[in-house]
């Protein structure tokens, strides 16, 4: 199997990623600041027979190089579907090479920039600002290069990986619904924290918020009287324990806290804990599907659900789907599914 190429961009003044688990890639570190270092064990194929500007079926080049654009190494998420693309692209013998932009919009630029100057025939782009990359994926476009994205919002773009903030945020909003019902009798207070960038309608993060908090409004605020008493952003993980006890602090009575990740989710439980909170009365919850939050879930915590998705399959469909447009010029969108994960199933996940 060939040797995964691992550009890992360093610049000045680094915002370093809210996320708990540690980086897959490696790091070769260059001495001037925002330059790219590439470690690689053979020569980027020849650029000059590109599909998209050939007969793809008759002028397919032997291998190609892959892009991949992920908001942070240092998130368990992202080195899934790092691994997913990876695996898939290099059975096909395609080189492959990872951008980090380190939760960072301006290294997400420069990212991007290398990739498309690096000989990359496809880039699967996980931004955390697709908006600010619309000029890029145009330019990448007209030099003959496939964009595979996470949001429309990219604008220019060849394909998408299609997720369904709504169909979450209403999974969630049933089950958080469910368990105060039968729990509670109907009604509480309620806490949220989201990620800092979610601030940004324009950003994925901010897409998916706007979604829960209509569905939770619709839903618990207004169809159950739920009260809505702390809203809080975070802008990295280890700020949510302190976040939580704040809230907990000046609301007391909150019984439900809603994570826009499960990394802030498992740092949330950790303070219910330290804090000696009679957690069977809590119910936490989050999404992405760690599987840390699954194990959590599945031993009995407080962290009582989570919205799972398989990245690594994710990343094998989107490996798929760059082969296709790179060596057939077959463009087809992959349709990410998404799964409730809660108390009656978590063990089945454990394992994943």
């Amino acid at each position: 199997m060939k040797q995964r190429i691992l550009a890992l961009l360093l610049v000045a003044a680094m915002v370093f990623g809210a996320y708990g688990c540690g980086s897959k890639a490696g790091t070769d570190a260059g001495s001037d600041q925002g330059s790219t270092t590439v470690k690689e064990e053979s020569e980027t194929p020849d650029q000059t027979a590109n599909p998209k500007e050939t007969d793809a079926g008759t002028n397919a080049q032997d291998s190609y190089t892959v892009g991949i654009l992920v908001v942070s190494t240092q998130s368990q998420w992202c080195n899934e579907l790092i691994d997913g693309i990876t695996s898939t692209a290099e059975s096909y013998g395609n080189k492959v090479i990872v951008s980090d932009s380190q939760v960072s919009g301006d290294n997400e630029i420069s990212g991007m920039e290398n990739l498309i100057n690096s000989g990359c025939n496809a880039i699967v782009v996980n931004a955390m600002n697709p908006g600010g990359l619309v000029d890029l994926c145009k330019e990448a476009q007209d030099k003959g290069i496939y964009i595979i994205g996470f949001s429309d919002l990219l604008v220019n773009y060849d394909a998408l990986v299609v997720e369904n903030p709504a169909k979450d945020a209403q999974m969630m909003s049933a089950q958080i619904s469910q368990w105060v019902n039968e729990e509670l009798g109907g009604t509480c207070e309620m806490a949220e924290i989201w990620l800092s960038d979610s601030k940004n309608p324009e950003t994925t993060a901010g897409v998916f918020k706007d979604a829960f908090e209509k569905e939770f409004q619709k839903t618990l605020f207004d169809g159950m009287g739920i009260e809505m008493v702390n809203s809080q952003y975070v802008a990295e993980t280890n700020a949510a324990m302190d976040t939580a006890e704040a809230i907990l602090t000046a609301n007391p009575g909150v019984k439900v806290i809603f994570c826009q990740s499960d990394e802030l989710a498992v740092s949330v439980i950790q303070a219910i804990e330290a804090k000696g909170i009679d957690t069977s009365k809590m119910f936490i919850c989050g999404r992405d599907g760690t599987k840390e939050a699954i194990s959590s879930i599945a031993g009995g915590s407080c962290l009582r659900a989570t919205v799972y998705v398989n990245t690594t399959g994710v990343g094998r469909q989107i490996g798929e789907c760059v082969q296709k447009m790179m060596a057939e010029g077959i463009v087809e969108n992959v349709e990410q599914e998404t799964i409730l994960i809660n108390a009656d199933n978590a063990s089945e996940y454990v394992a994943q």
